[in-house]
């Protein structure tokens, strides 16, 4: 990856968490931008999300994420000082999930050994 590629990504990161902070959707859960990966012709980006809800709930965010794609990207291309603004595409990241599982899993260990 580029340099101007990891700053697009950071950039793009920033920009779109504002702007999703900024939706007025009831819908909308607790909603983390983890991390963008923008495409070397810089035409796609995808964006990784974060939703702290049950299964469902975070399926339906990326939904209504997706469907406000068009709109964050003209948001976007307000503030963006890009040729041209990246078609934006949303996936649930369940890294921090993980993290959190895995967090857990150590706790229970800890306690468990403690107890003995």
């Amino acid at each position: 990856m580029s340099l101007r590629q990891e700053r697009i990504n950071k950039a793009l990161v920033q920009q779109i968490s504002e702007i999703i902070r900024r939706m007025k959707d009831p819908r909308l859960g607790f909603v983390t931008v983890t991390q963008a990966r923008i495409t070397p012709d810089l035409h796609l980006a995808r964006v990784g999300v974060s939703v702290f809800a049950e299964a469902d709930e975070r399926l339906a965010t990326i939904r209504i994420l997706d469907k406000a794609a068009g709109w964050i990207r003209c948001e976007l291309g307000k503030g963006a000082r890009l040729k041209s603004v990246p078609v934006i595409e949303f996936f649930l990241d369940e890294s921090a999930i993980d993290i959190l599982r895995v967090n857990e899993l150590l706790k229970s260990i800890e306690n468990d050994q403690a107890q003995q």
